[in-house]
């Protein structure tokens, strides 16, 4: 057959540029990249078969399966290598890789993206989505509407905090701590203080840290180490389905000497009690725990705020909330300023339905001359509206 004898022809060719083993050898291993990819093909019909909904099968039957396709794999890749003369070394790796992603799922935990340590916020997209936490992310969209005005920034992503980690050899013994304390109690306590003194006390590698800094030039190109910066969390699962809403830290006004012992603060409060605490209370898995940081150039805010797109407290309503305190809106997010509320429409021209000023009744006091007006608050709505 043609087939047989273009393979003859290859295992000829692979023997005369240096390889020691005899022509039958290499046949022989030949032979068996053949077998092993018939075994492995057996193995994914067999799967398939369980699937297939006639039989019942648990957690160890995929399992057993995995190790058996890793298993094959590797035997298929050795005797591939044989006959290649290691050419194709990085395989193992590669099989390495994938066993492990695929272990991960069968325990349910969630698989980490693999790429660049710090991204643009305007460069990111729909694939970076787990890579800098839902708010970053969020933040990334709101930045490409066109009359929205966001400030420069740049993410320092979950392979940021991981790369930490590792460098710091911290990840074995924070899932030893947080498994003492799944249970919640009094015992969250030190074992979270123990768990950000250890981050705290670590180093960043020195190529995160030199990529933070030269992110923080693309973020003010003139003069950075003059600027001030806000240090923000992004952690994986904040301001998605579940808030976490003020249990992660977020640093204003940070001068540029601050901004690597801020990065370490912020992954510190991943495991703030109240973010443990909250993570227990809905069965958010420790497992995937994971913080990116966003870094952005201070603007010094006559009026700050928060819309809700939707007013939280109607949501069947066709209105949306705006809260905005003087200076700057740390006080509005944590509740602990007393701050004017402004119902409005959702159709345009986006009418103020109501005004509560400082917390009382638009009738009972007058808002100050520096504070948000109903101006400005159907204005600074409109891009979340349109």
């Amino acid at each position: 057959m043609a087939w047989t004898t273009r393979v003859a022809e290859l295992l000829k060719t692979k023997g005369r540029r240096g390889s020691t083993m005899p022509f039958s050898d290499l046949f022989v291993r030949f032979h068996q990249v053949l077998e092993e990819n018939t075994r492995a093909m057996e193995i994914i019909s067999e799967m398939e078969d369980k699937l297939g909904g006639e039989y019942v099968f648990d957690r160890k039957f995929l399992e057993d399966t995995a190790r058996a396709v890793k298993a094959v794999m590797l035997r298929s890749a050795y005797h591939f290598n044989a006959i290649t003369n290691n050419k194709y070394a990085d395989i193992y790796d590669v099989i390495e890789s994938l066993t492990q992603q695929l272990q991960q799922e069968l325990t349910g935990r969630r698989l980490f993206p693999r790429g660049q340590n710090v991204v643009d916020l305007t460069s990111i997209n729909d694939t970076l989505a787990d890579a800098v936490g839902n708010k970053a992310f969020k933040l990334s969209k709101v930045a490409q509407l066109p009359q929205a005005a966001v400030p420069a920034g740049i993410v320092v992503t979950v392979m940021g905090f991981r790369k930490y980690l590792a460098y710091n050899n911290l990840f074995d013994e924070i899932a030893a701590l947080l498994a003492s304390c799944r249970g919640g109690g009094r015992e969250l306590e030190p074992v979270c203080q123990k768990i950000r003194l250890m981050i705290l006390g670590g180093e960043i590698p020195p190529d995160l840290r030199q990529e933070i800094l030269q992110g923080t030039q693309r973020i003010r190109p003139q003069n950075p180490e003059s600027g001030l910066y806000s240090v923000r969390s992004s952690a994986l699962g904040e301001d998605g389905e579940r808030s976490f809403a003020g249990l992660h830290d977020t640093l204003l006004n940070v001068p540029f000497r601050d901004l690597l012992s801020g990065y370490k603060k912020i992954l510190a409060s991943l495991y703030n009690p109240a973010a443990l605490e909250y993570r227990i209370k809905f069965q958010i898995p420790f497992e995937d725990m994971a913080m990116a940081v966003l870094y952005q150039q201070m603007v010094p805010g006559r009026v700050s705020g928060v819309i809700y797109s939707i007013d939280p407290n109607a949501p069947h309503e066709n209105t949306c909330l705006v809260t905005a305190i003087r200076g700057l809106g740390k006080g509005v997010v944590e509740g602990s300023a007393a701050a004017d509320t402004f119902r409005l429409s959702r159709d345009p021209p986006y009418p103020v339905l109501g005004v509560r000023l400082g917390g009382a009744s638009s009738g009972s006091q007058q808002p100050h001359p520096e504070s948000f007006s109903q101006g400005d608050s159907r204005q600074e709505s409109k891009p979340c509206l349109e």
